[in-house]
């Protein structure tokens, strides 16, 4: 690798910074790519885009509001949240909605059938 003088450095690394091609900073400073690609991973240069694959359907504000809606207790299914979106304008599946439920936090349960207490029921617990 070409030892390079710390002028060049700098140089290299503004111009990739600014987001130029290895290939267009090599012209530039009249260097082999292998050396600016080297320099690249010498000084830690990631200059990628984090934002890959497809967008999420919901914003982070509608997933909190959905959050606090189901924590207020509006809404109470997996159903019920589903049928909400797709009444506010979401096209999205069921399985997309019971996904978002868990990425907020929620866990799915089968709610425990409990017997109802009689009045007799309740004056024995009293005394």
């Amino acid at each position: 690798m070409k030892s390079l003088s710390i002028t060049k450095i700098d140089c290299l690394k503004n111009l990739l910074l600014k987001g130029n091609s290895l290939r267009e900073v090599a012209i530039a400073l009249s260097l082999s790519i292998g050396t600016i690609h080297k320099y690249k991973k010498i000084l830690n240069i990631n200059n990628e885009n984090i934002n890959l694959g497809r967008p999420n359907i919901l914003s982070e504000t509608h997933k909190w509001l959905v959050k606090r809606l189901v924590l207020t207790g509006e809404l109470k299914t997996g159903v019920e949240v589903y049928k909400y979106l797709l009444n506010n304008g979401y096209k999205l599946s069921y399985m997309t909605c019971i996904r978002l439920l868990k990425s907020i936090g929620f866990k799915a349960r089968i709610k425990k059938k409990k017997p109802f207490l009689k009045k007799v029921h309740k004056n024995a617990r009293y005394k």
